[in-house]
């Protein structure tokens, strides 16, 4: 888990900008309200980074060791 809350990222994803006081960006649907919600109650988001390979059935290029 990264040390330090990035708060911004998750409100640009979702609302598309970091511009509008958090008082003011719409609550419409749970995710928005989920959102506002916790950031409104002092939580904090931490964003992580990573991949994965993902693949499709039948496209295995290797067995398993």
């Amino acid at each position: 888990m990264p040390e330090e809350p990035d708060d911004t990222a998750p409100v640009r994803y979702v609302f598309g900008t970091t511009d509008v006081p958090l008082d003011r960006l719409p609550r419409r649907t749970w995710l928005e309200r989920a959102l506002v919600d916790h950031l409104g109650d002092g939580g904090h988001w931490y964003v992580g980074h990573g991949w994965f390979p993902w693949e499709e059935e039948g496209t295995r290029t290797s067995e398993p060791a």
